[in-house]
């Protein structure tokens, strides 16, 4: 039902937006006339098949993973043993070998790593934040965010629940030891 919502407010968004785009540009260029009703329509038909193609290519991208991938906004928490010197550069050392990280900002004095992968045919980027809480000195908690860097994104075809499943899979399996 949470992807029915997610597919309609797609939908409705991107079609409103355009039609009245569409009307503006019409009206400016061909005033108001049967040409610009017409050329209307024409953009109105011409924007609902590429939403309808932009959804479903969202569905076929997400339809095998877990309901939670359709948010655009992951989140996990894990936590991991060891010392947070030797965590943190660890974490930091899979960041900079993964191949689709544009840039990296480690911020040791507020216990974060931030990075920003590069442009995708699935979204434009992702903002990837790693926050390191060392208040149990035996147990260090890395809470894993990922997120679109364009606050108006729709859909990201669970790229941000892929980014952050990678991530998690990639330090669980590391050796952290001193």
């Amino acid at each position: 039902m949470a992807r029915i919502k997610k597919y309609i407010n797609v939908f409705l968004k991107l079609n409103i937006s355009f039609m009245v785009l569409s009307c503006l540009i019409s009206i400016i260029m061909l005033g108001l006339s049967i040409d610009s009703i017409i050329a209307i329509i024409k953009y109105i038909f011409r924007f609902m098949i590429f939403t309808i193609i932009y959804i479903s290519i969202d569905y076929l991208s997400t339809r095998k993973l877990p309901q939670e991938a359709i948010n655009l906004h992951q989140e996990r928490e894990i936590q991991i043993k060891g010392d947070y010197e030797n965590v943190f550069e660890q974490c930091l050392h899979i960041m900079e070998k993964w191949k689709a990280i544009k840039s990296i900002k480690q911020i040791k004095e507020q216990m974060m790593i931030s990075a920003l992968t590069k442009m995708t045919i699935y979204s434009n980027a992702e903002e990837i934040t790693m926050q390191f809480d060392i208040s149990n000195k035996q147990l260090i908690k890395i809470h894993i965010k990922s997120q679109p860097v364009g606050r108006h994104a729709l859909m990201d075809f669970g790229k941000n629940y892929r980014n952050v499943e990678w991530i998690k899979g990639k330090i669980e399996s590391s050796s952290f030891e001193n």
